[in-house]
């Protein structure tokens, strides 16, 4: 009999959907919280780089070579320990910019939905709640370390207060990101980064993206909303 991973491998090799893919990965999560503590303790913000490298091991993963899917995946988490290693000099953001950081990431996924492009920093700035500028500033310095989970959390103890519900949401919409851009074609992916600033890339509006891939601004809008629209879908999963 077929164990629940295993069940939940097939129904993602029939219909690669990042749902399917979130539920694959929702099964291994054991598998990933131990390699994680193995490699860092607890807490740790490599649980989202985990996540990324378990998405990997899931699709290069070949059942036909007689390894179950669960030992697959450990291997691949091995890099795991190299960053570990890392923690210390990393880059640390301080736990009030992070936040910022996350709500205007869960914003930006809401506002490119409604409107159908990528928002301004003003428009962000509005629904945050805080100015234009301290937008632009954490969007350029901040997201994109956040997106390679390269940045530690300060300790737990020193935060202010419980997590809130709205944090909660924030972390779901980043993990539910990190898997859908795992599963997007390279195009997409370059969209994403593109209309975002993420991975390194200067964020473009809608029509100088369309101008880099030689396609129509609509055809660029009509992506990014789709992107979009499998954020909000996936972050009800993760």
């Amino acid at each position: 009999m077929n164990s629940p991973i295993d069940e939940a491998y097939t129904v993602w090799q029939a219909d690669p959907s990042p749902s399917n893919l979130a539920s694959v990965v929702d099964h291994l999560d054991p598998v990933l919280t131990a390699e994680v503590s193995r490699y860092s303790g607890p807490n740790s913000l490599l649980k989202p780089k985990a996540k990324g490298l378990a998405i990997k091991s899931i699709r290069s993963y070949d059942p036909t070579r007689g390894a179950k899917l669960t030992s697959w995946v450990t291997t691949g988490l091995q890099p795991l320990s190299r960053y570990g290693q890392q923690r210390l000099s990393q880059v640390r953001v301080p736990e009030a910019a992070r936040q910022q950081a996350a709500e205007i990431a869960r914003v930006t996924g809401e506002l490119t939905l409604e409107l159908g492009d990528a928002p301004s920093n003003e428009a962000i700035a509005d629904r945050v709640g805080i100015s234009a500028t301290r937008v632009k500033k954490l969007r350029d310095s901040v997201l994109p370390v956040m997106s390679d989970g390269a940045f530690e959390l300060s300790d737990p103890g020193a935060a202010s207060g419980d997590p809130s519900v709205s944090n909660d949401h924030s972390a779901q919409m980043q993990s539910a990101s990190e898997m859908v851009y795992a599963a997007l074609d390279e195009r997409d992916k370059l969209i994403f980064d593109l209309r975002t600033g993420s991975h390194g890339q200067e964020p473009l509006d809608a029509m100088a993206v369309a101008r880099r891939l030689k396609v129509t601004p609509a055809y660029i809008s009509q992506r990014a909303a789709r992107i979009a629209t499998q954020i909000t879908e996936t972050s009800g999963r993760v």
